[in-house]
């Protein structure tokens, strides 16, 4: 055999196994051992397996082997699915992996109800006690449940960022007043004071802020429980006002 006709003959056999590859789900559709006899799903915490079955499209007519892109999209329309990863256990177990959206904020609607970064408001009924985040100060503009004044939305987003760059400054929020430059956020502790932070957060000023209050709490232990005002609104400095006091600042060079 030359090597020409060798070479066609396994280019010929790969390109059969390749169409039987793809041909063979296709088939296997058809097959009554794979029916979708279980569905195993993880990582909900405010969803129930079931509704996410259900969000899913899976019946006990599908098939293990069928295109999983319609469940995978049906799923990614419900507001409390942000990802998912959907395998295939044979011969009749379908897995589903979902990361629910977390909410950023709790907006008034009027009545309260949690709201992610993306601006979607989330089916969340119970617990609503239990959720530690900010609430919205003011009502947003909210269109099938989805939150579309820019202020609020890019609020929405400056909390998520807080959260994930400093949860211990996170953890202080109590209230939050949405801006399209900057939001300002109401503290927990001490009563009412309040920080203002540029939009979008930038890592840095966080850092910043961290260190004035640091070197404040450094050189006056007693300092914090007067906090009046952290302002984080500027590039170069953190200004931080004190109640029966005068403001002091650090420079950030």
């Amino acid at each position: 055999m030359s090597a020409r006709v060798r070479w066609l003959w396994v280019a010929g056999l790969g390109l059969a196994l390749t169409i039987m590859g793809a041909a063979a789900p296709a088939a296997l559709r058809h097959v009554d051992a794979f029916r979708v006899r279980a569905v195993e799903v993880h990582g909900t915490r405010y969803l129930e397996p079931d509704a996410v079955v259900s969000a899913s499209g899976v019946s006990r007519e599908s098939s293990l082997f069928d295109d999983p892109t319609a469940w995978h999209d049906a799923l990614l329309a419900h507001p409390l699915i942000a990802e998912v990863r959907i395998a295939r256990r044979a011969p009749r177990t379908l897995i589903i992996h979902v990361t629910e959206s977390e909410p950023v904020a709790l907006a008034r609607t009027p009545e309260l109800r949690p709201v992610d970064a993306r601006g979607r408001l989330l089916p969340i009924t119970t617990g609503l006690a239990e959720l530690d985040v900010p609430v919205l100060g003011r009502a947003p503009k909210v269109a099938d449940d989805v939150v579309i004044d820019d202020a609020t939305r890019f609020t929405l987003a400056g909390l998520a960022r807080l959260r994930a760059l400093q949860p211990e400054l996170w953890g202080w929020v109590s209230e939050a007043y949405a801006g399209t430059s900057h939001m300002r956020l109401v503290l927990r502790g001490p009563a009412r004071a309040e920080m203002l932070v540029a939009l979008p957060v930038e890592a840095d000023r966080l850092r910043d802020v961290r260190a004035v209050l640091g070197d404040l709490a450094a050189s006056d232990p007693g300092a914090l429980d007067r906090l009046a005002r952290i302002d984080a609104r500027f590039h170069d400095q953190v200004l931080v006002s004190l109640h029966n006091a005068t403001a002091r600042g650090r420079e950030v060079r």
